[in-house]
């Protein structure tokens, strides 16, 4: 019998984290000049499918800029 693996995380201040059971192994990264300005470093993505849950969803929102250059889900 296999166990199920659940990946973890949240923000820094812990207000919002998720979870999933089904996230792909492999880790995008983006360094460029645009995405450390954003997020203060290299921009960090992975793929999950639908089964992720996500907790202190009143703190989430979204935000475009007046620019038009990026959308933010924060």
């Amino acid at each position: 019998m296999s166990e199920l693996s659940v990946a973890k995380g949240s923000c820094l201040c812990g207000a919002v984290s998720l979870s999933t059971t089904s996230m792909n192994p492999h880790v995008a990264a983006c360094h460029c000049n645009m995405c450390q300005k954003w997020g203060g470093g290299a921009l960090m993505a992975v793929e999950c499918s639908s089964d992720v849950s996500f907790s202190g969803e009143e703190n989430i929102g979204v935000y475009q800029s007046s620019c038009g250059g990026g959308t933010w889900i924060l």
